[in-house]
């Protein structure tokens, strides 16, 4: 938690601009981003600040202006949350719908935060982690192949 708070999210944002308009000028032209627990706001963040084309969020995401938003989003949330719970990972995914950008939410049940994260073996989930992954390759596949 202190982490958190004493990230300058601006600065992260603006760290992350550059990267993106970097690899989009010198690599490849279309931009995914993936983002984990801290990291998924940060990928929210860059989401309403520049295009791209794909967006995946692991059990995490950050404040919502729907008319800034850019792009496709696939979410990956734990049905044992509180941070974000399910309703408001919904919420959130519901948002970008309206805003009418396609958004596909997975609810992954009797796991909780960090299921994907192998280095924590108190919530690490195999399975769980192992569909979030394929769901997350051919999403990316998909939207910037």
């Amino acid at each position: 938690l202190a982490l958190r708070d004493s990230l300058d999210q601006a600065r992260v944002v603006a760290k992350l601009e550059a990267a993106a308009e970097h690899l989009t000028a010198n690599w490849h032209p279309r931009l995914g981003v993936v983002g984990f627990s801290l990291g998924a706001a940060c990928a929210v963040a860059l989401a309403q600040e520049i295009e791209i084309e794909a967006t995946v969020l692991y059990y995490g995401f950050d404040e919502l202006d729907p008319a800034r938003w850019h792009g496709p989003l696939l979410g990956h949330f734990a049905a044992n949350d509180d941070a974000p719970e399910p309703a408001e990972a919904k919420g959130f995914t519901d948002a970008v719908l309206a805003a009418g950008e396609e958004a596909e939410m997975h609810l992954y049940d009797g796991v909780g935060h960090g299921f994907a994260n192998q280095d924590r073996p108190d919530s690490f989930d195999a399975a769980s982690a192992e569909l979030a992954y394929r769901r997350t390759c051919d999403f990316l596949r998909h939207h910037l192949a």
